[in-house]
């Protein structure tokens, strides 16, 4: 296995016992919400827009809590009810809300190389804390994982609940560095001394938050999405991935207690039959050689029991090949979270391990396999599907699926547009009608933020608008959708792209 390592805790630019001196020249007071300049209505919500979900202390897909707990200088380190809490351990506690990707992996979320930081749209962080003391939070940041850490200002918190915002570019006292370019890694110091924490939420934004407390409605496009085009195992061999049976499997390697139960795939390394045990795989039914100009983009759904373990084992990658397995193709590493984790990877654009035989558009694939980890101790894992699929297709009109909704519950107006690229949000507006309800199914997928159910390529789920493309040209195009609640606004490209073809 390829070697990873993860640069988590930098230094404190200040010296400690400096910091009561500096008390007067320091922010004193939390601001407030009431002294702030309205909202802007674009880069309302770095997460929400690019990793899927806010920062809110309830999903924490978006949250490497893992690292937190083992880097962070933190115990009893606990998500319920929306809020984070933890105590510091000593006197410098770290809280990562972004984590930088290793540069020889292919960066999923919450990796800061899914999705970097655009630090011309974004630079107020706004963190609802909790501290037990009087002390001073701080903000640190990193290009890169193994880069230099760059930090805020010092900002004092008191005991007891507040919100308070940092100005990333301003600098200030503590200050260290520049917030300029692209940012992978974000981190929130919460109290320079021991003692117990909570957060509400943070939010990165473009502009400084009128009502930071109400947070930013979520919209996810599920058609065209890496799940709403049609299916390799669906529509070659009339069989999804789905892990209902041994059927959707040809061949397992280094796998014991093996078992197909609910439509979940179990099996573990350890108990091998005599087979070596620190290479586990599965290699999927395939039919029909794979048209890879078609089918370009994978999607899985599991779950790796036991304690993430990233340079011991804790990465999974998919292989290839048309006629041997010494001709095969390899991805590098796809860090595995813990819990249950829905992965999705455009497979004509990720990152191959040096030898491999051909990237994917020149592969005309016989064989199509799936290593899970790569722990050489026991371990047991469960695969929920395992999808390969297109690009959603148009000729006289397309049917976008959307999923919104908001905390508050506020009543949303959502719009769509369609672009020649995923930039800018400049492109055309879409006049919506309602297309006929799809059925739900049995089949369920669960992306990272909501319950999609749906069939394989049945073209998403939730809302509906029907986008009249007999009047748009032939091409490629993307759709996004502006949502907003009346206070904050959230804008969300699709995916993929829909192909309009006359």
């Amino acid at each position: 296995m390829s070697s990873i390592t993860y640069h988590f805790l930098g230094l404190r630019f200040s010296v400690l016992l400096a910091v009561a001196a500096l008390a007067v020249a320091l922010v004193g007071p939390s601001i407030t919400r009431a002294a702030l300049p309205a909202q802007s209505t674009s880069a309302d919500d770095y997460a929400t827009e690019h990793l899927g979900a806010p920062w809110d202390m309830s999903n924490t897909d978006v949250l490497p809590l893992e690292y937190t707990r083992r880097t962070g200088n933190v115990s009893s380190l606990s998500v319920a009810n929306g809020v984070l809490s933890a105590t510091a351990t000593n006197n410098d506690p770290r809280v990562t809300l972004l984590l930088p990707s290793d540069p020889n992996v292919n960066p999923v979320v919450p990796e800061g190389g899914f999705s970097p930081i655009d630090t011309s749209l974004y630079h107020y962080l706004t963190v609802r804390v909790n501290v037990s003391k009087t002390t001073y939070a701080q903000v640190f940041w990193q290009v890169g994982s193994g880069t230099p850490f760059n930090g805020s200002a010092f900002q004092q918190v008191n005991p007891g609940w507040q919100t308070i915002t940092f100005d990333l570019k301003a600098g200030g006292n503590g200050s260290s560095g520049s917030w300029a370019g692209s940012i992978q890694g974000l981190y929130f110091d919460p109290m320079m001394t021991t003692g117990d924490f909570q957060i509400d939420y943070a939010r990165l934004s473009g502009a400084p938050l009128a009502n930071p407390d109400n947070m930013p409605p979520v919209l996810q496009i599920t058609a065209p999405s890496y799940v709403s085009g049609p299916d390799y195992a669906t529509t070659e061999m009339g069989n999804p991935w789905d892990m209902n049976d041994a059927s959707d499997v040809s061949a397992t390697h280094s796998l014991g207690n093996i078992s197909f139960s609910n439509g979940v795939m179990t099996a573990s390394t350890g108990n091998c039959s005599g087979a070596a045990c620190g290479d586990p795989q599965v290699t999927l039914h395939v039919g029909p050689r794979i048209n890879t100009s078609k089918y370009k983009y994978v999607t899985y759904r599991m779950q790796l029991e036991g304690t993430q373990d990233t340079n011991a084992g804790s990465v999974a990658r998919f292989l290839w090949w048309s006629t041997v397995p010494e001709q095969s193709s390899v991805s590098r590493d796809i860090v595995v979270y813990e819990g249950w984790r829905t992965v999705s990877l455009d497979i004509t654009k990720i990152k191959l391990e040096s030898g491999s035989f051909a990237p994917w558009s020149q592969s005309n694939p016989s064989t199509f396999r799936f290593d899970p980890h790569e722990f050489p101790t026991a371990k047991t894992f469960h695969i929920d599907s395992i999808m390969l699929t297109g690009d959603s297709t148009a000729d006289g009109s397309f049917d976008i699926r959307y999923n919104v909704n908001d905390a508050e519950n506020n009543q949303l107006t959502t719009k769509f547009y369609y672009d020649t690229d995923a930039l800018g949000f400049n492109g055309q507006p879409i006049t919506c009608s309602t297309p006929p309800s799809i059925p739900d199914s049995k089949y369920k997928l669960y992306l990272p933020t909501l319950v999609q159910p749906g069939t394989p390529g049945s073209g998403g789920s939730g809302d509906s608008c029907r986008w009249n493309t007999s009047g748009v040209d032939a091409g490629t195009y993307y759709i996004y959708g502006v949502t907003t609640d009346g206070t904050n606004t959230t804008q969300v490209y699709s995916q993929t792209p829909v192909v309009v073809a006359h």
